[in-house]
């Protein structure tokens, strides 16, 4: 079921997208709610998926030794998704993006140099199966690269299954942990994260769980 972020879980976005580094004192106060608040908003955020890690954003003209490509990619459709957890595993690819057209499929690709883009080409992506290279551009110069998106209105977020990551139709199955929460699709999967989880329940907690009881895990 998709959830609509309220004015206190934009603001915050807003406040981190600005400065990752505020404290939720620091947040609460410029939003006008308190500290707890703010960390029980961002838990939300964490656990619903909008945020998923708060990271340095580095400016790479300013690496010298970093060149930067946007490379264009023809992959055959019953190959995508193997492509993508291909792709999605190699270091020196930031950016991945299925678009539409011939050529569906975009990556930003950080190296050494122009020769390594070439080998990285070649060694890289013409041995994946399905794929070929359309277009190879090296990035001169970037004028603007902001993360997220434009906070205009407030977001319908689409909530992901725990357990089968399938979308979540309807009013999930939640499952609470520790100080969090876990959404689950539907009872099978909520009973399956239960199975493999349960010792490691029962051994924390000390307790059985009941059909309506909440579970407790502490994450390590």
């Amino acid at each position: 079921m998709p959830i609509e972020l309220d004015n206190t879980d934009l603001a915050i976005l807003k406040a981190l997208m600005e400065n990752g580094r505020q404290s939720f004192r620091e947040i609460g106060r410029s939003v006008g709610v308190s500290s707890p608040t703010i960390e029980s908003h961002v838990r939300k955020l964490f656990q619903i998926g909008v945020i998923r890690r708060i990271s340095a954003i580095l400016d790479i003209d300013k690496m010298k030794s970093e060149v930067s490509a946007l490379i264009l990619l023809k992959v055959d459709l019953p190959e995508l998704e193997n492509v993508l957890k291909n792709l999605s595993v190699i270091d020196e690819i930031r950016n991945i993006f299925v678009i539409t057209g011939e050529a569906n499929l975009v990556i930003r690709v950080v190296s050494s140099s122009n020769e390594e883009i070439q080998n990285f080409l070649v060694t890289k992506i013409s041995t994946l199966k399905g794929v070929s290279v359309a277009s190879s551009q090296i990035i001169t110069r970037t004028f603007k690269d902001e993360q997220g998106a434009p906070l205009i209105s407030r977001p319908i977020v689409g909530m992901e299954c725990d357990y089968c990551r399938g979308e979540v139709k309807g009013s999930p199955f939640v499952m609470n942990i520790g100080e969090g929460k876990r959404f689950f699709c539907c009872k099978v999967c909520r009973d399956s994260y239960k199975e493999k989880y349960g010792r490691k329940v029962q051994k924390l907690t000390g307790q059985q769980d009941s059909e309506h009881s909440s579970q407790r895990i502490i994450d390590r």
